[in-house]
């Protein structure tokens, strides 16, 4: 192939088949060559993976009791808020096995406010004493502070659906924020902050699949207030945790995570449908491109408002978070020939990381970081091909946006977890899970990922600035 690497590797999007002209020995250097500071990691967050035992408090927790079936059930998950406290080494040891150097994870908003007004320091400190044990082993934590749970109270309040709930996480974003931004080791214990975990995919099922709670189907209207709502608070708080770390003059990154879920048609007739299901997604990227949020259905909704000047949101980095592009034909989802994951409706689609970079780069003019990424799949040799994949088509994006922009790559899991409404079907951690124990070994088909970390720092640590 004689052309500019990221140009030709736009036609694999078109052709899956085309992967078979990118060859291992092509020679592309590792995801991150000739950035030191390249951030390699794996990704969890608290609910998922320590369940309605450790959660109580969680709006999650009254979700889960309408259901009967027992795979939907998270119990004590992967018991990781006990091992956070009391056997953090567990977790350390396992990730110096990947080699990553950096674990991003969420503050359960529940365990520090479990009732309006009342917060449990206790409980902060949980999470303070585990970011200096990650940071003792040289593992850079990477903290989300709403990451889809919610303390049951604020739920009933009416969560982002209501304005003025917006001062309730700002209260408690504030206050952690404080506590994890400690001087330790000459810095502050944690630099790299998200707001929230993909808006548009909560307001989606919240409010038009009904995955989650409150159960509502197609009411987009209510769903588009949400949305804009959750904006708000991204961006009144980011000017309140910038603003106190300024007062303390430190560097403190603060982003949010979008999920690049993009919806086709494979045939004309479907095409309106298609483009009802992007409008979150789209009303998201136009937000941080324009200034403007317009979320319009038409004869079902019809929410704008303009923020452009000071207004006009900020963000100091993105989360780009992608497992798969969806094809809607008119016989329901089709997977294009492409094989299929263990994610209902979900279809192997490593080139769709690419699109998804330079889309939602192209629209925030920010750096991006690479927040979640995987499969799921019960095959080593299905997560192999993936992985090497979209690492490929991750480093061809980072040529096109250019090496400066791209701050690093997160592996969605840590572990095998519950997987909200899907409870525990779809699995897509680096370790397997027995009966609540981590096992001891990663699965051979993360092997892929160990192995391009390791060549990254043989190629990367010895860079100067």
């Amino acid at each position: 192939m004689s052309q500019e690497p990221s140009t030709e590797f736009d036609q694999v999007l078109k052709n899956p088949d085309l992967w078979d002209c990118f060859k291992d020995d092509e020679g592309l250097s590792p995801l991150g060559y000739g950035n030191p500071h390249f951030l390699y990691g794996v990704a969890t967050s608290m609910y998922q993976d320590s369940g309605a035992m450790h959660c109580p408090d969680s709006q999650w927790k009254e979700w889960e009791s309408k259901k009967s079936l027992s795979h939907l059930k998270s119990g004590k998950s992967v018991n990781l808020l006990e091992l956070y406290q009391n056997n953090p080494l567990e977790i350390v040891q396992r990730l110096e096995l990947l080699g990553v150097n950096a674990y991003r994870f969420s503050i359960e908003w529940s365990h520090i406010e479990p009732t309006c007004g009342r917060y449990n320091l206790k409980n902060v400190k949980i999470y303070v004493n585990f970011c200096k044990i990650l940071r003792d082993h040289d593992i850079e934590p990477l903290i989300t502070l709403h990451h889809f749970s919610e303390p049951t109270w604020f739920h009933q309040k009416g969560s982002f659906e209501k304005e003025e709930n917006i001062a309730y996480f700002l209260k408690f974003s504030s206050l952690v924020f404080e506590q994890l931004i400690e001087n330790y080791q000459g810095k502050p214990l944690v630099e790299y902050f998200f707001t929230i975990n993909e808006p548009g995919v909560e307001a989606f099922n919240r409010y038009l699949l009904g995955n989650f709670s409150p159960n509502l189907m197609w009411r987009f209207k209510r769903g588009a207030r949400f949305l804009l709502n959750m904006m708000k608070a991204h961006s009144q708080v980011y000017s309140a945790l910038k603003s106190i770390a300024l007062k303390q003059k430190k560097t403190i990154r603060i982003g949010i995570t979008h999920q690049y879920l993009k919806f086709y048609s494979t045939h004309w007739f479907m095409s309106p449908f298609a483009k009802c299901l992007n409008v979150y997604m789209e009303a998201i990227l136009r937000f941080f491109e324009t200034g403007e949020f317009l979320c319009k259905v038409p004869f079902l909704c019809h929410i704008a408002q303009d923020f452009h000047g000071s207004k006009k949101p900020k963000t100091d980095f993105v989360g780009v978070q992608f497992y798969g592009r969806v094809f809607v034909g008119l016989k329901g989802l089709d997977a294009k020939n492409k094989p299929c994951t263990t994610m209902p409706g979900m279809h192997e689609d490593p080139e769709g990381l690419f699109e998804a970079i330079t889309t939602i780069y192209n629209a925030f003019k920010v750096p991006v970081l690479i927040s979640e990424n995987g499969i799921s799949t019960s095959c080593d040799l299905q997560r192999d091909r993936y992985l090497s994949r979209a690492l490929y088509a991750a480093e061809k994006a980072r040529q096109k946006i250019g090496a400066e922009n791209m701050l690093g790559y997160i592996l969605w899991s840590f572990t095998d977890n519950f997987e909200w409404q899907l409870g525990w079907g779809p699995q897509f951690g680096a370790f397997s899970v027995d009966n609540g124990c981590i096992q001891g070994n990663y699965k051979p088909g993360v092997q892929v990922y160990v192995d391009t970390i390791r060549n990254w720092k043989s190629y990367s640590l010895n860079t100067k600035e």
